[in-house]
């Protein structure tokens, strides 16, 4: 319960390329070079899954609270400000189930 577990993960790499230059001066041979620019860019990104699991009982109660817990829960630091509002995370509140929706018809 509560435990967080690393699924796997991807890497990708990529090499990007740009030359630059000002038309028809960058096309002269010997002084086109003095008017364009070549650039290379390595890009290299790495994307992991984590799955943190938390254990319910049939009605959607969490099974540990977070006094039981070998460790500190995370919590959410303040938000800032904004336009005249605050909004604050409550770190001591428990996740709840949503409600129920209505039967379409």
């Amino acid at each position: 319960d509560n435990q967080t577990v690393v699924l796997g993960g991807l890497i990708s790499s990529a090499i990007n390329s740009t030359k630059d230059k000002i038309p028809f001066l960058g096309d002269l041979p010997v002084v086109g070079r003095l008017f364009q620019s070549q650039s290379k860019e390595s890009v290299r990104k790495n994307l992991m899954i984590f799955v943190t699991a938390t254990i319910v009982d049939p009605a959607g109660n969490r099974v540990h609270s977070d006094s039981e817990l070998p460790f500190n829960p995370v919590t959410i630091p303040p938000q800032p400000v904004v336009q005249g509002q605050t909004f604050q995370a409550n770190p001591s509140a428990a996740p709840t189930t949503p409600a129920e929706a209505p039967p379409v018809e």
